[in-house]
């Protein structure tokens, strides 16, 4: 597939997305958000293994974040680990106006 192919296609997909009276979704995305508002709800009832599900998913890019602004790997992991255990505490006050994974880069 050649760049003038495709072009005319991605304009017109941001164009879309630009728009506020169209909503852009499709049952994977709806799916995918109602997989994780359950893994949410389960992780705020308790159960460890939703939490550790949450913490493994998204270690690799928090640390890469804390990595990134300190330039210090020992920093990073401090950081990192200061950042879930704020996701922890705060996990039932999520509203989930955005992606949980926005919610968690914004703590770090």
């Amino acid at each position: 597939m050649n760049v003038r192919s495709w072009k005319p296609r991605l304009t017109a997909v941001l164009a879309l997305g630009h728009r506020k009276d169209v909503k852009v979704t499709d049952k994977a995305s709806t799916a995918a958000r109602d997989a994780e508002r359950r893994l949410i709800s389960r992780a705020v009832e308790g159960e460890e293994d939703a939490f550790a599900e949450i913490f493994s998913t998204h270690k690799n890019h928090v640390y890469s974040i804390c990595l990134r602004m300190t330039g210090n790997v020992a920093e990073a992991e401090d950081l990192t680990q200061d950042a879930f255990i704020q996701v922890h505490r705060k996990l039932a006050t999520f509203r989930g106006d955005s992606a949980l994974s926005t919610w968690i880069y914004r703590i770090a």
